[in-house]
């Protein structure tokens, strides 16, 4: 006997869908809260930055339900995780950032985020006149300053448009995703988590380089292999053109010498994958493009007030630790970091895989936090807290990577679209690790995102052997580095 619908039932439905109520809740909460905190901790300025706040958590919701290519349910569940991304950050930015943004307030004043806020600041009050600052990478504290100029000088800012930033970083990562795997939508209901790793979401808070590298590495990649690809129209092709200029141009500004693993990433790309070589026209002008682009970088600083950059005198350097930076720090004692630093070339790649690891691993074991700087507002034990999980999440996914990549080398003469992504991973992840021998976490958020995802590949191709052979080849090598690490330690 056919089941009728009683009247009124789809419109009872409707109107009493739990998960629909309890994200209308969140958001309302969300707004009342954003509202209050920014009324309550700024001085001035207050209806530019409430504007911003508006823009971001509303447009973001607008941009995962209508541009994310994923189903109504996942889509939903990609807003909601971006509200709560939000409302974490404007805890972190009260609690975790904002008490130590002075000199006189901060226990460990001159980190690179401290730093680059004060500046930002001054640029902005000296009417656009560097003089007096000079960093390594100038453009960070132009983009900075410009988003004070236009929102507001106070910490939510920087936060906000970080925030949003890698949103549509993940948006392009997704989209991309279901293009190129023949996947249910099924299968996309574990991407939306990736925008709630604890690491992407701490180096969000603050300004600095990692968040906005990050997001233009994935999106200058992926629009340089839909320039690749011979399946593209043309007036798509003018869109990914202008991305991949703006991405390339912030990429020069803000951290110059990561212009060089995009490059090798597309040499590579087009080596390897004889589906996407499209016209010789068409290659010959994106070489030309980025092959400009690394002569720009070279003077690009420069114009911006900072130290002009020379890949020679990079590259010299990273081939040995008494040539670097790295030489003037101070070592503990049996530093893991100084006994993997190179002194030669030969050792700098020999190196390379440990360090990688490391980078993994990092900051682990050190696992102890100082719950007294904790609640006084202590920023770094509050990355230090948010960055122990992430490590522990990428520690048990290693596997999955390994696999994800090993399924996308497979096929990477069909579908070179999904091998691009495990490609963009590995050269940029090297590049990090081989060119700061210095372990610092927030060099490797530049590419966490782009771990998970690889990650979530080989969680949706693999095979229960090759995940089995995977754990237990990755549980012997971490068992014989810890067995280096105590004997060396202690």
């Amino acid at each position: 006997m056919k089941h009728e619908k009683k009247p009124g039932q789809e419109i009872s439905r409707y109107y009493l869908d739990p998960q629909r109520d309890l994200f209308s809740c969140l958001v309302s909460f969300l707004l009342f809260f954003g509202i209050v905190t920014i009324a309550i901790s700024i001085d001035e300025r207050h209806l530019s930055t409430l504007l911003l706040f508006f823009m971001v958590t509303l447009g973001g919701v607008i941009l995962v339900k209508s541009r994310s290519g994923l189903d109504a349910r996942v889509s939903s569940q990609l807003a909601f995780f971006w509200c709560v991304k939000l409302l974490i950050t404007f805890l972190l930015v009260v609690f975790a950032w904002s008490p130590e943004l002075t000199q006189e307030n901060s226990y460990g004043w001159g980190s690179d985020q401290q730093r680059f806020y004060k500046y930002s600041a001054e640029l902005l009050a000296q009417n656009w006149d560097p003089s007096g600052i000079v960093q390594n990478y100038q453009g960070v504290i132009w983009f900075y300053a410009a988003v004070f100029a236009v929102f507001g000088r106070n910490p939510f800012s920087p936060a906000l448009i970080n925030s949003f930033l890698t949103l549509g970083a993940l948006l392009f990562l997704i989209q991309h995703c279901i293009r190129v795997t023949p996947l249910s939508q099924s299968h996309h209901r574990y991407l939306p988590l990736v925008i709630l790793v604890p690491e992407i979401i701490w180096y969000d808070v603050m300004p600095g380089r990692e968040a906005l590298v990050a997001a233009f590495i994935i999106i200058s990649s992926l629009k340089m292999g839909a320039l690749f690809s011979p399946h593209d129209r043309p007036r798509s092709r003018t869109v990914d053109a202008l991305i991949l200029l703006i991405s390339v141009v912030m990429i020069l500004a803000v951290r110059t010498v990561m212009i060089i693993p995009l490059i090798i990433t597309g040499c590579i790309f087009l080596y390897l994958v004889s589906s996407y070589r499209s016209s010789m026209f068409l290659r010959a002008g994106v070489a030309l493009f980025l092959a400009s682009a690394l002569v720009f970088g070279y003077y690009a600083q420069t114009f911006l007030g900072g130290y002009g950059t020379n890949y020679f005198e990079i590259l010299r350097a990273l081939q040995s630790v008494d040539e670097n930076i790295a030489a003037e720090a101070e070592w503990s004692a049996n530093s893991i970091g100084l006994l993997l630093a190179p002194s030669g070339l030969w050792e700098a790649v020999a190196f390379l895989p440990l360090r990688m690891i490391v980078y993994i691993i990092a900051p682990l074991p050190n696992f102890p936090i100082d719950l007294y700087r904790l609640a006084s507002g202590s920023w770094y034990s509050w990355q230090h807290l948010l960055v122990i999980p992430t490590s522990l999440l990428m520690l048990s996914a290693v596997p999955l990577v390994f696999v994800g990549t090993m399924h996308a080398w497979r096929q990477r003469a069909v579908n070179g679209g999904l091998f691009l992504i495990p490609l963009v991973f590995w050269i940029n992840f090297a590049a990090i690790a081989g060119g700061n021998y210095i372990i610092q976490e927030r060099y490797r958020a530049m590419v966490t995102g782009l771990f998970f995802v690889c990650a979530w590949i080989g969680l949706a191709f693999s095979k229960k052997k090759h995940l089995v052979s995977g754990y237990l080849i990755w549980g012997a090598v971490l068992a014989t580095g810890m067995i280096g690490y105590f004997s060396l330690k202690f």
